[in-house]
């Protein structure tokens, strides 16, 4: 029970942040994508369409174990729980994405770079 006004907010946050980790509802995908216009859109796009939510984006276009020109694409993402994150995975499988050799999944354009 919470009470008073001396609750720290940021502390706050940060319990209920690992309370959805520890449920597995606050996942982490990565994928592969070429570093091109509407890549980034196409990945958003499968998560949203496989009705999981994105809590938090991050780019990296200099990942060493990538090929150049290639971005990695790390999502944070809200689903439900542990058999959400595998439909997520199955979702995006059957748009077209393929299981990435160092990421989660890739776009068919990230997975045709030469290595």
């Amino acid at each position: 029970m919470l009470s008073g006004g001396n609750i720290d907010v940021t502390q706050l946050g940060r319990l209920m942040e690992r309370g959805l980790i520890a449920d597995g509802r606050l996942r982490e995908l990565t994928v592969a994508a070429a570093d091109a216009p509407g890549k980034l859109a196409r990945v958003t796009a499968a998560v949203a369409a496989a009705g999981a939510n994105v809590v938090r984006v991050d780019r990296d276009l200099v990942a060493d174990d990538l090929p150049v020109g290639v971005a990695r694409v790390t999502l944070q993402v809200e689903v439900a729980g542990s058999e959400g994150f595998a439909a997520l995975v199955e979702a995006m499988i059957a748009e077209g994405f393929v299981r990435g050799l160092v990421t989660d999944l890739a776009t068919p354009a990230a997975a045709a770079y030469p290595e």
